[in-house]
């Protein structure tokens, strides 16, 4: 039983020293040459990202068992070794690699395109309330979740808007 334990050269002899009824044989020595196992990538790509998820953390294995490496190929995504951090919504290109060593050839990458959907928002916004007629300027004040700006629009009403500064005429 031969268990092989790295690339190159291996020489065997075979021998036989003979017994009551034979002489010795004479030795074989037989060679062959070990090379580089290949291996290949398991990717297991996350879904259902949304933009302002936490740090996601990629799974991978080698069938070498060697550390499989990512990189981002393009997209809104930042990585450091395996964690993944979403930077905006749109497709990331995700790429696992695994450059082998002494005994393991380079694996074939594996590019995986990763959705990321948008992420919902809310809008706070109180009315003014108690407003007597003869006001002249009301100041709207409206917040989204996102930090976005937020924007109006008279749809009803006697008064006049400008971006956020409402005038009542009645």
């Amino acid at each position: 039983l031969l268990t092989l334990t790295g690339v190159g050269e291996i020489q065997i002899r075979a021998s036989q020293s003979g017994n009551e009824n034979y002489h010795p044989a004479e030795d074989v020595l037989q060679s062959f040459l070990v090379s580089k196992a290949t291996q290949e990538i398991l990717f297991d790509p996350p879904t259902g990202l949304v933009f302002g998820d936490d740090p996601i953390e990629l799974v991978a294995t080698a069938s070498s068992g060697l550390a499989v490496a990512f990189s981002i190929d393009s997209g809104p995504a930042t990585i450091d070794s395996d964690i993944l951090t979403l930077t905006g919504a749109g497709t990331i290109v995700v790429r696992a690699s695994q450059a082998g060593d002494d005994n393991y050839e380079p694996a074939v990458d594996v590019v995986e395109f990763l959705e990321v959907g948008k992420s919902d928002q809310s809008i706070t916004f109180e009315p003014p309330l108690g407003v007597p007629y003869g006001t002249e300027v009301i100041e709207l004040e409206a917040t989204a979740s996102s930090e976005l700006p937020v924007e109006f629009e008279l749809l009803s009403g006697r008064a006049a808007l400008n971006e956020s500064s409402l005038t009542v005429s009645g």
